[in-house]
């Protein structure tokens, strides 16, 4: 409420300093005069005496102090910079200050009319100035002075509302300081005693449960234990392999970056090494002492050389050609007639099982004719243990374990007769092999070929 009482009191001190600096323009002052019609030598010389001072007592100029201007228009805005405060003692009335510092000192009464007797005289009229004139302008000066009493004043009255309300802002901020102690004060003491109200030890039994508490040697402190649910446990843990995860693939971004600047120092060592290599080489070549044979392998003698080698193994080409082609008519001749030959026995194996199965059905029908013909009570083989003969066809009587005995031998001979005929086989091709690579041993010639090193790769590359 102050603070909106010392804005509207600045506001009337500004206009009435506005008032004052219009009453005091050279411009309003010339206005004034103009319906005098006076020469402008005269107008300067009222104008000189209309800004004459009064007497010592109001000579100074009336203007508020910058400084003091500036602190009420930041008290008044609500802009106040923070003072800095001794510690507040309530006790102590010295350092609190006097917020009543004018109490009891009688006020300076200024008359409205005090300097009017230092002003100009009728005798002080300037040349071509006429009565009217010099005491309207008179008149003039005595508005200017008076606006000039009643800025001061205000002025004034304005610096001691600005003390007092910075002291008042002052005390403010004091209790706001101990208000805001005391506030946490309080809050501190609520807490503790919620605190003290609800922490009171109670008694569980669990089903099931993990304690982590160090397990004493006599009896377990559990005073600052706390009972944490399981979900609470999983989520960290979770969160927990969460950034182990992230801080893993920083790790091997890491080691992917160190493995390239590696691979980089590698290729940088083994380029080195190249380049001092070439450069031994190099050394050598100058060095080299040059021969007649070098001489003609420089002037284009191995051209020919050359030349009568690539001959040489174009005619051995085809010549393998052309026996490879003869060989290979062979073998296509062989193994068409090796086909024909199939087919035959397929053939004459198929007339023969087609006759064999017309015999046993004959064998068959005589044998159930025989049986049909023989008597109830016959034996069932010779008195000396031969096989007993059955049909007409001289054919003996069958055991069907010899039989089995019999096709077992026989196969037994039959696959190691293959695995001859097929070893006979194979000799004769290894032996005309060998032959073939005798006859073109002979008509091979020694060549030699120029190896290129190829550029060592890096060991740790994998293609």
């Amino acid at each position: 409420v102050f603070g909106s009482d010392v804005a509207a009191a600045k506001s009337v001190q500004d206009e009435k300093a506005r008032i004052e600096k219009e009453a005091s323009s050279a411009q309003n002052f010339r206005q004034q005069l103009a319906q005098f019609a006076l020469e402008n030598e005269a107008v300067t010389a009222l104008l000189q005496l209309f800004r004459r001072k009064a007497g010592a007592k109001g000579r100074a100029t009336v203007q508020m102090d910058s400084t003091t201007t500036t602190q009420l228009a930041r008290a008044v805005a609500g802009e106040a910079q923070p003072v800095v405060l001794p510690p507040w003692d309530p006790f102590n009335v010295a350092a609190m200050g006097d917020p009543y510092p004018d109490l009891g000192v009688p006020e300076r009464q200024d008359s409205p009319d005090a300097g009017l007797d230092d002003e100009p005289k009728l005798e002080d009229c300037p040349e071509g100035v006429d009565e009217a004139g010099f005491q309207r302008m008179l008149e003039l000066r005595r508005e200017k002075l008076l606006a000039e009493a009643e800025v001061q004043k205000g002025a004034k009255v304005l610096a001691e509302m600005a003390g007092l309300l910075t002291h008042l802002q002052n005390e403010r901020d004091q209790a706001r300081t101990e208000y805001d102690r005391l506030q946490n004060e309080l809050h501190d003491h609520k807490e503790l005693m919620d605190r003290e109200l609800y922490d009171i030890e109670l008694l569980f039994k669990l089903r099931q449960g993990q304690v982590e508490v160090p397990q004493a040697a006599v009896v377990t402190d559990y005073s600052d234990a706390i009972v944490i649910d399981q979900e609470v446990v999983q989520s960290r843990n979770t969160r927990i392999l969460e950034l182990g995860k992230d801080k893993v693939s920083t790790l091997n971004t890491i080691k992917e970056f160190r493995k390239k600047l590696s691979l980089l120092q590698w290729e940088y060592n083994m380029l080195d090494a190249q380049t001092k290599d070439l450069e031994e080489r190099t050394k050598d070549v100058h060095m080299l002492r040059v021969t007649k044979d070098l001489q003609s392998l420089l002037k284009g003698g191995e051209e020919g050389r050359n030349k009568a080698d690539a001959d040489l193994l174009e005619r051995k080409i085809e010549h393998l050609n052309s026996t490879t082609e003869v060989k290979e008519q062979a073998l296509k001749k062989q193994y068409a007639m090796g086909n024909h030959a199939a087919k035959l026995r397929k053939q004459e194996n198929m007339m023969l099982e087609k006759k064999l199965r017309e015999l046993q059905q004959n064998v068959i029908q005589r044998e159930h004719i025989r049986r049909l013909r023989a008597p109830a009570g016959g034996g069932k083989g010779e008195s000396d243990g031969r096989p007993r003969v059955t049909g007409g066809g001289g054919r003996i009587e069958e055991n069907e374990a010899a039989i089995k005995e019999a096709q077992k031998g026989f196969r037994e001979v039959r696959g190691r007769q293959k695995l001859m005929e097929a070893a006979k086989r194979h000799t004769e091709e290894i032996e005309l092999l060998r032959k073939e690579l005798d006859r073109l041993r002979q008509k091979t010639f020694p060549s030699f070929v120029q190896l290129h090193e190829d550029r060592p790769r890096n060991p740790d590359y994998k293609s």
